[in-house]
């Protein structure tokens, strides 16, 4: 009886250990998450800053406001699916398929702008 008893104590303090662990677990987790898109930003804000005079070239030259930030997003998302896709890859050399960043490349690498829009 004194033995299922001390078996029950166990399990408990083991749970409630466990549930204690996960909730800080869950803490440092949203912490990183957290972390990771403020240095986002910060890259995002960083990388406009810097490209300025590109943005004021690109509008002389005739492109929209509209069309200068959507040629932005585009690059960043072909630039974050093929870091991310770096990071999928498992080491045999097998990388996830990437199919709409490949629309707005050209054969050299370089993002090309997508005619007829």
């Amino acid at each position: 009886m004194r033995l299922r008893a001390l078996a029950k104590w166990a399990d408990a303090r083991v749970e409630t250990q466990q549930r204690g662990t996960m909730g800080i677990m869950a803490v440092l987790m949203g912490l990183s998450g957290l972390y990771a898109a403020v240095a986002a930003v910060n890259a995002v804000v960083i990388a406009g800053a810097e490209r300025g005079t590109e943005s004021a070239v690109a509008r002389v030259t005739g492109l929209s406001r509209a069309q200068v930030v959507r040629m932005a997003l585009i690059e960043s998302a072909a630039v974050t699916r093929a870091l991310r896709d770096e990071a999928l890859a498992d080491g045999s050399g097998h990388r996830p398929r990437v199919t709409r960043a490949r629309r707005f490349q050209s054969s050299d690498g370089v993002l090309a702008w997508p005619r007829g829009r």
